[in-house]
């Protein structure tokens, strides 16, 4: 019994797709990530958490144009002077 040719294309197309289910993905698809251990992690890059908060315009002027001298720009400015302002109000680092 012969096939219609939309059949053998159908049983082709299944075929490719079970070939490349079966093959291996390289790692720059994320792969490779999954050797990194907790520790490794940790020191890959710090957590950071999105902050939001109101300021007045002058505040903010002021913010930008010294963040423009400093490496890191705004967010590195807002977490040094969090920093110092914490440890100003409590120097011992209690909660």
């Amino acid at each position: 019994m012969t096939m219609k040719k939309t059949d053998l294309y159908k049983n082709l197309g299944k075929q490719i797709e079970r070939q490349n289910k079966a093959a291996n993905r390289p790692d720059r698809f994320g792969d490779g990530a999954a050797e990194i251990g907790k520790r490794e992690k940790k020191t890959v890059a710090p957590k950071s958490v999105p902050l939001t908060c109101r300021l007045s315009a002058d505040l903010v002027t002021r913010l930008r144009a010294h963040a423009q001298t400093v490496d890191g720009g705004v967010s590195a400015v807002v977490e040094m002077a969090v920093a110092r302002w914490l440890d100003e109000v409590n120097p011992d680092g209690d909660a």
